[in-house]
Parts: C-alpha cells; sequence; structure tokens
C-alpha cells in the first residue's frame, strides 16, 4: 500500500487525522509504503492512498493496475471545482472516503451514471481521554461554581465560525435570565491568514473584543488558546455545561468539538450543517437549529440557539439527562475501535471491486449556474458561487417564506450610506441596494416583529427580504 500526504499539517485536526489512519491501515496489516515529492515506489502496489495533497491526483492521470483512494476532508465544498475536472481521471474501481452524507450527496451528483466507491467515515476520538470524570476539579481549575452555567466555545477563531453571533447570543441569554452566573470560555487559535470567502482584513480579534465590551461580558468571557496539551483540553470540555457551535464555517464536514464535547458528557447547541446534522442528535444530544443559504450567505434559526441554550440552564435535570445521552452517543459511535473497522472495511471493499468488474471510466455533470449568488458579497479572493451548489447540500433547509403568526427580525445591524445597506457581520457582510419601502421593513423588523405588522406591501416583498437574507425567522418568544 502506498500513501501520501499522511505527514503533520497545518491544522491539528487534520494532523489527528493522518495518525488515525497510519494506525488503522497498520493494524490490518498493510506495509504503508510512504511517498514524498511526487514520487510513488517502483515496487508493485496493491492500493494507494491519497490522504492529502495532489500525489494521487497526479497518478491517477496516468497508467496503474491498483485502485486509489482518496480522503476528501472538506474538499467537496472548498474544492467542487478541482473535482469537477479531476473526476474523470478516476475510474470505477477507485474510491472517496468522505465524513458526511452530504458529501456522498455532492459527489453522487458530479458525477452522474458511473461512480467511484463511497465510503463514509465518521471520525474517531478519544473515548478514555475526553470524559466527564473530573468535572468538579476542572470547573475548579477555571473558577467556576456550582452554580455557574459555562457556555463553552471550541473552534478556529475566524469570522466564519461565528464566535461573534456566539457572544450575541450569550449576551441575549443573560439578559433574558437575570441573576444567573453565565460564563464563557473560548478555546482556539485566530486565523490571520484564512483566504476562504474572506471579506475584509480587518482583525477579528478586536472585533470580539469590541462585542465583549459592548455586551458588558468582559467578566465572563475567558480566552485560553488552542495550544494546549491533550490533557488541558479534555480538563477545558468536561467543565463545560454546554457546547455552543454556531458554526458558519462552509466546509464544516464532520466537526471534531462537538463529538470531543458529547464524549466530555457535553450537549452540543449548534448548527443543523454539514457534519453536524449527523452527529448531533436533536433534542436528545444536543440541540440543532436550521440552516439555510440566501443570497447574502448562511443564515441559522438563531432563535432556536437561543431556545437550547435556554433549557439547559433553566432545567437542571434536562441537562443532566442530556449529558448522559452525549457520552453513550460518542461511546457508541465515534470510538476509534469503531472508525478503525470502517476504514479497514472500505479499504477491503475497494479491493474487493478491483477484483470484480473492469473498470469504467468517470465523468462529471454540467455544473449549475450559481452566479446569483456573487450579487450581494464582494470577498477578496473567491466568490460564493465558487461554492453554493455544495453549500445547499449541507444546510438543512430551504429558504423559510413567510407563513401566518411568524415573526421576523433583521439579520444583523447594517450601515446605510443612502446608496445601500451593508450589513454589519464579519462573516456575511452583504451590501444591497434597497427600495424605500424595503429599508423601512427592515428598519421596523428591528429584532422581531410579526409578518402581520410588516407586511403592508404583501408576503411576497417580505419573502424575497429573507431570501436576500435581510430577515431571518423569529419565534415570537424570541423578539
Amino acid at each position: 500500500m502506498a500513501a501520501c500526504g499522511l505527514g503533520s499539517h497545518d491544522w491539528p485536526s487534520v494532523s489527528r487525522t493522518a495518525r488515525f489512519y497510519l494506525e488503522a491501515l497498520t493494524a490490518m496489516g498493510a506495509r504503508v509504503l510512504h511517498t514524498a515529492d511526487g514520487g510513488w515506489p517502483r515496487q508493485a502496489i496493491d492500493i494507494g492512498i491519497n490522504f492529502s495533497g495532489g500525489d494521487g491526483w497526479e497518478r491517477a492521470a496516468g497508467p496503474r493496475d491498483f485502485p486509489l483512494m482518496f480522503a476528501m476532508h472538506g474538499g467537496c465544498v472548498l474544492d467542487a471545482g478541482f473535482l469537477r475536472g479531476a473526476l474523470p481521471r478516476l475510474t470505477t474501481h477507485d474510491a472517496l472516503i468522505v465524513n458526511c452524507q452530504s458529501d456522498a450527496d455532492i459527489l453522487r451528483a458530479m458525477c452522474g451514471q458511473a461512480e467511484p466507491l463511497l465510503e463514509i467515515l465518521p471520525l474517531p476520538v478519544d473515548t478514555t481521554l475526553f470524559t466527564p470524570e473530573g468535572r468538579a476539579a476542572a470547573r475548579a481549575q477555571l473558577g467556576l461554581g456550582a452554580d455557574t452555567f459555562c457556555v463553552g466555545i471550541v473552534a478556529r477563531l475566524l469570522p466564519q465560525k461565528n464566535i461573534h453571533g456566539a457572544l450575541e447570543l450569550v449576551a441575549e441569554l443573560i439578559a433574558r435570565n437575570p441573576g444567573r452566573d453565565v460564563r464563557v470560555v473560548i478555546v482556539g487559535n485566530f486565523w490571520i491568514d484564512y483566504k476562504i470567502l474572506r471579506f475584509d482584513d480587518q482583525p477579528y480579534s478586536a472585533r470580539l473584543r469590541a462585542l465583549i465590551e459592548r455586551h458588558g461580558l468582559t467578566q465572563r468571557v475567558s480566552y485560553l488558546p488552542a495550544k494546549l496539551s491533550d490533557q488541558e483540553l479534555a480538563a477545558a470540555y468536561r467543565s463545560f455545561d454546554v457546547l455552543l457551535h454556531p458554526t458558519n464555517s462552509i466546509d464544516e464536514n464532520f466537526g471534531y468539538a462537538p463529538v470531543e464535547a458529547m464524549a466530555s458528557g457535553v450537549p452540543v447547541v449548534g448548527c443543523a450543517y454539514g457534519g453536524l446534522k449527523e452527529t448531533v442528535r436533536d433534542g436528545v444530544t444536543g440541540f440543532l437549529a436550521p440552516t439555510w443559504l440566501s443570497y447574502g450567505g448562511l443564515r441559522e434559526d438563531r432563535g432556536a440557539l437561543l431556545r437550547g441554550l435556554e433549557q439547559l440552564l433553566r432545567s437542571a435535570t434536562a441537562a443532566r439527562a442530556m449529558s448522559a445521552q452525549a457520552r453513550r452517543h460518542a461511546l457508541a459511535h465515534y470510538g476509534t475501535a469503531r472508525a478503525a473497522a470502517t476504514l479497514q472495511a472500505s479499504v477491503r471493499r475497494c479491493l474487493a471491486r478491483r477484483d470484480g468488474a473492469p473498470p469504467r471510466a468517470l465523468a462529471t455533470t454540467a455544473a449549475a449556474d450559481m452566479s446569483a449568488y456573487d450579487r450581494f458579497l464582494a470577498p477578496r479572493h473567491d466568490r460564493l458561487s465558487d461554492y453554493a451548489a455544495s453549500i445547499l447540500r449541507y444546510v438543512s433547509h430551504a429558504c423559510p417564506r413567510v407563513a401566518p403568526g411568524m415573526a421576523l427580525r433583521a439579520y444583523a445591524g447594517y450601515a446605510d450610506d443612502g446608496v445601500a445597506v451593508t450589513l454589519d457581520n464579519p462573516a456575511w457582510p452583504a451590501r444591497y441596494p434597497l427600495s424605500a419601502r424595503q429599508r423601512d421593513i427592515l428598519r421596523r423588523a428591528g429584532t422581531g416583529r410579526a409578518v402581520e405588522q410588516l407586511a403592508g406591501g404583501g408576503a411576497q416583498e417580505l419573502d424575497d427580504m429573507l431570501e436576500l437574507g435581510l430577515l431571518v425567522p423569529c419565534a415570537a418568544a424570541d423578539r
């Protein structure tokens, strides 16, 4: 077996996954020959594994008598354009390993009639490291009292992870529950060179500091850099009462943090998007908020996130039950042994397919025109249309439409220069040329109004503003 890209990586989660691959492949008796600098071994091999990088894709185009398996990571969203050109290098004997059903759906739609072997691999976490045991000591280390409700955030600190949205939710939670001691612990590093859908060069750290000060959260927020030891990270998790994960990261194909939290007995409140649609059981191991793609970027049901946080804050009985369910779920589905067995079975299926029917070449379907998603967002490096077709398979819902009894609110604050309205959101700062009527609706929507109070021009106008991403639904109790 030849393998490329199994070395260390900039992202800790990818390095961790590479180690898992190597250990699982070695455990099945495979002799793994590592490749480097585009060189593949001269001796005969049974199968090639491309964990990362382009070596496998280059080799795929040339003559070979062995199948190739590719670990896709978040590539089905980020590299959809590349995949359309590269997939025809493969045959039905090759395999693509994905980490969620959404990725399998994307690839199946791309390939049309003939498709490679599509294998779904839920990634493992160390359930002996990430455990609820030692919770009291971990909380004491962070100065958390018995009655403190601790909201944990573990993520790369960049706008698409929606840390700003998480802090706004916490501020709203505190305002709605006076007298409760609510704290926030943020674990992560700021990523200043992340270019995917980057809209400006303003430091995100300054944005978050200003937000914390504006909402009076300075004494409630603690920050831990991501370069913790494994034991320190595990202790941080078990000190949480909830992991808040309202991600807008477009390539959230699995998400280690939610699974590590559940293994630690911590419920998850997050967005139903990509991998989280499968890892978190809504209402059982946490609460998931619907997501959809508007013409102004990703949107989530913020009211659903707030209701999830409040249920855990207000009911210790419900929180304990959900904590136990989260731990059981992680043990049952995300242990290392189970994941290794899944990967090993995938390799065996790929080898069996090689020995079966003759291979057929792949062909890709035509890409849909997604240019409509570029009208209001202007990133510096790429376009929303590059990813929109994949994102539409990652979200949980279509864009909502107006219904009787619904309440709507403005998605974000905004600036109006008289020519256009620009949303004050660092992940999705869409800029819209609006009519006077639309400006009036946006102003009156504020933090929530019934549609009957806003629909002077008819429901269609409100539907249009939902589709643009200017308005989002909210329940009456969330206004």
